[in-house]
């Protein structure tokens, strides 16, 4: 190959590169391809159709928390700042719900509102929909999935000031 077009061709893979990752962090992100597919009266929200991705350790901008087919909540704990909305995704093949009412918990243990904070749940939620709430309300909320709480599909969000 003619050496001279090295330096040439380097520079346009790496452009490429940047614009491929570009464009996959900004498809991620956008809310504007959201269509509603669940909602619940409080501070539910309509469900949106684009997952934001979540972090226990770094909260991201709009984060997402997946419910699996091993009857899990990922990740199992998430720490947001108040006024964000989170977003539930049924990642699984299996119908579940998300559910922060402790007087429909089998177990209370498996149930905790902060102070002040009202009761939610998404009612059923089908493969592939999502559900979303805003978190006002500093605090530990304790949530389950109504079918699989006997299993163990229990999570957390702390809600920081």
């Amino acid at each position: 190959m003619n050496q001279s077009l090295l330096p040439a061709l380097r520079l346009r893979f790496g452009v490429l590169v940047v614009l491929l990752t570009l464009t996959a962090a900004c498809a991620s992100s956008n809310p504007s391809a959201a269509s509603p597919t669940a909602s619940s009266g409080g501070n539910a929200v309509a469900a949106a159709g684009t997952p934001g991705g979540a972090s226990a350790a770094a909260p991201a901008v709009n984060p997402t928390v997946n419910m699996t087919d091993a009857l899990r909540f990922e990740p199992a704990t998430l720490t947001v700042p108040k006024g964000t909305v989170v977003t539930w995704r049924n990642s699984s093949a299996t119908m579940h719900t998300v559910t922060d009412d402790p007087g429909k918990a089998a177990n209370k243990a498996d149930a905790a509102l902060p102070s002040g904070a009202q009761p939610w749940d998404s009612g059923n939620l089908d493969p592939g929909k999502t559900f979303q709430h805003a978190f006002d309300t500093p605090g530990t909320y304790k949530y389950f999935c109504t079918p699989h709480e006997a299993a163990g599909m229990v999570a957390t969000i702390v809600v920081t000031g």
